[in-house]
């Protein structure tokens, strides 16, 4: 039951994992331990490059050494990707269809047909980062770490496999997510994307244990490795709860979400890990 209790929480946290990495050297690696103290390695079985972060158990974002490169925070910089310039005086295109009915539709907002029609070809257009979420495509097994409360000293591993694909010409990308068995299987499903308007990265959760939908929003690093999302989920009863993940981009056959629950004291503690490797 105590772990069935977690995936709850752990829904209402959305386990949606897309998004980028903290700098490794880009060989193939693999997580070894018990769960409690992971360290990566790469197949010599050397350990993880110099100056690479290495968890270990009992981290809360507080306690992070501050000489070493952490994956709970992106930087401020962003990839560049920046909304793009509207279109001054902008040529009508046939294929858009009847100028004048376009013309009516946007005289109430004060521009021309051509003008709404230019930026919505514009804002709807994929960018620099939906081309980097393209490395997420594909099949891959999971194993996961899980932590009921903040000093860590109750952890439960499981695993699971995952399958991402592209969708509406590469503008957005499903997750589709299980984890588990039996009773205790944990199914869900999560939509990503960018969205240029705002300059944001955004996911929509939604699973098996649940009848609602969660949104989270968030930015990457300017390689667009890692991205930082957050969150909040009210279940009847409890206070709102505020939530944090991160996804960091190891090489291209692995990468490792993180979900952090922000306690009373403001400070997040983590409360999960995935290790996500290509199938």
């Amino acid at each position: 039951m105590k772990t069935r209790w977690l995936w709850v929480m752990l829904a209402g946290g959305g386990i949606c994992v897309i998004g980028g990495c903290a700098s490794h050297d880009g060989s193939t690696a693999v997580a070894e331990g018990d769960g409690s103290s992971d360290v990566y390695v790469d197949e010599s079985g050397e350990g993880a490059p110099e100056g690479v972060w290495q968890p270990d158990s009992g981290r809360t974002e507080a306690t992070a050494p501050a000489t070493q490169p952490t994956r709970t925070e992106a930087p401020a910089t962003t990839m560049a990707d920046a909304t793009p310039e509207p279109v001054s005086d902008p040529e009508w295109d046939p294929a858009w269809g009847d100028q004048a009915e376009w013309d009516a539709m946007a005289e109430g907002m004060g521009m021309t047909g051509a003008e709404m029609m230019a930026m919505v070809m514009q804002y709807g257009t994929p960018g620099e980062h939906h081309q980097r979420m393209q490395q997420f495509v594909g099949d891959w097994n999971i194993k996961s770490t899980m932590w009921m409360t903040p000093d860590q000293s109750m952890g439960k591993e499981d695993t699971g496999t995952s399958h991402f694909r592209s969708i509406l010409g590469g503008r957005y990308f499903t997750e589709e997510l299980s984890m588990g068995q039996g009773a205790e299987l944990f199914e869900g499903f999560c939509i990503y994307g960018y969205d240029r308007r705002i300059d944001k990265h955004f996911f929509t959760w939604a699973d098996s244990w649940g009848t609602g939908l969660m949104h989270g929003e968030g930015d990457c690093d300017g390689e667009g490795k890692v991205f930082t999302y957050y969150s909040s989920y009210e279940m009847p009863g409890m206070p709102k709860t505020q939530y944090k993940s991160v996804t960091t981009i190891v090489n291209p056959r692995m990468y490792i979400f993180e979900m952090f629950t922000q306690g009373p004291d403001g400070q997040y503690w983590q409360n999960m890990e995935l290790v996500y490797t290509r199938r």
